[in-house]
């Protein structure tokens, strides 16, 4: 039987080795590892000849584990006020995660957050997380007054596969403009 000189076969070729040469690798070394499966068992059952094969052996490959990721978005707390006048924010804008949207509320829809209290959102999404990747979760919060409203800017905050587990973990995003500040509180957890 004429055998390749490399451990895999070409497409268009007659011959397809069932292992490689044996001078290819003198020493004994072999690239990959090698598994031995199990002889397959002929049974018969009123007398009609049926082959089973064993399935594969069950290997276990740990760097390949996908996570089931549960991003619940708790809700908008207000840490203070500011100096504006008043016990409480009007807030609107977008909370995003990856590019799908959690929380909107345009100008004229603003939620009112008083101050030390959290207004209660309770989104929730569940998606797959590989291993190397990661989420990100970002939002553009404003707070809304009579004269001008008052950008409280852009935050974002990217969390890895390595940073997920079931027992869980929370996080924020801080919004700042002047002495107002507000965080968006977030509960991340492994289903």
């Amino acid at each position: 039987m004429y055998y390749h000189p490399y451990p895999y076969f070409k497409s268009k070729s007659i011959a397809i080795p069932y292992r490689p040469h044996p001078h290819l690798y003198p020493n004994g070394y072999v690239s990959h590892q090698w598994v031995q499966m199990p002889e397959p068992r002929v049974s018969s059952f009123h007398n009609n000849q049926s082959i089973y094969y064993p399935p594969y052996p069950n290997v276990h490959y740990p760097y390949r584990q996908t996570k089931t990721v549960e991003v619940r978005l708790d809700g908008i707390y207000c840490q203070t006020p500011g100096t504006d006048g008043g016990e409480a924010l009007q807030i609107y804008g977008r909370i995003m995660l990856n590019d799908r949207l959690l929380w909107y509320k345009d100008s004229n829809d603003y939620v009112i957050v008083r101050r030390g209290n959290l207004y209660p959102i309770y989104e929730r999404r569940v998606f797959n997380l590989e291993p190397g990747e990661y989420f990100t979760v970002s939002g553009q919060l404003y707070e809304s007054d009579t004269v001008s409203d008052d950008n409280m800017g852009f935050m974002s905050a990217s969390i890895g596969y390595n940073d997920i587990n079931p027992s869980g973990r929370g996080a924020s995003l801080m919004f700042k403009e002047t002495d107002q500040i507000v965080t968006v509180d977030f509960s991340i957890r492994q289903l």
